[in-house]
């Protein structure tokens, strides 16, 4: 939505003046000699800054955006689809830049990868989901029927009116917690879902 149109645009306008910033840092200047070091370090901070913007729900304008798009549509992994685009870049890029500086592109695109990934799933690689609900019936028979996804019903009590109640507990990887709340709010938009 809006949100995600204003975060990525503040984005896109300030990575490339923290990049400029960065430049005149020389901090990190001896590891200009270190091709290997550059590369890990260099993965690690791409995969942090990328990490802390999706987790904020917005993009930093690149191939993102389309990851961020097909994880909503088919729940595939927002890094999967970043780094699958920039690997095939460089590897196109061989050519001009020879095979050992491809090889450094690509030991950034891993290591990005991998803290993307820790970082948007908070190293979990699946999610516990309890969803509260009346229409606890009808979410099993979809979560089951369409999505393929085992549960358990617990007995609850609510805290407040005592009423007995049952609760829907699954485990799921978490590439797919998105699809099941989406299905969840289109039977029951006030059930509870917490993960």
């Amino acid at each position: 939505g809006k949100d995600f149109v204003f975060k990525t645009l503040i984005a896109s306008i300030v990575f490339p003046v923290a990049l400029e910033l960065a430049q005149h840092i020389h901090i990190f200047d001896e590891l200009a000699t270190d091709a290997l070091g550059s590369s890990l370090i260099a993965g690690a901070v791409l995969g942090l800054g990328s990490g802390m913007i999706l987790n904020g729900k917005g993009s930093g304008g690149g191939f993102d955006v389309i990851g961020v798009v097909l994880n909503k549509k088919t729940g595939i992994s927002v890094s999967f689809v970043m780094y699958s685009f920039d690997f095939g870049i460089i590897l196109a890029q061989t050519v001009l830049n020879g095979m050992l500086k491809t090889v450094y592109g690509i030991i950034v695109i891993i290591v990005a990868g991998f803290v993307v990934e820790k970082l948007v799933v908070r190293g979990k690689s699946a999610s516990r989901i309890l969803i509260f609900s009346n229409y606890y019936e009808d979410i099993c028979k979809e979560l089951i029927s369409n999505l393929d996804v085992g549960m358990t019903f617990v007995e609850g009590e609510g805290g407040y009116l005592r009423k007995h109640e049952k609760i829907i507990m699954t485990v799921v990887h978490f590439d797919r917690v998105e699809k099941i709340k989406r299905s969840v709010y289109a039977i029951d938009p006030s059930a509870f879902v917490m993960i």
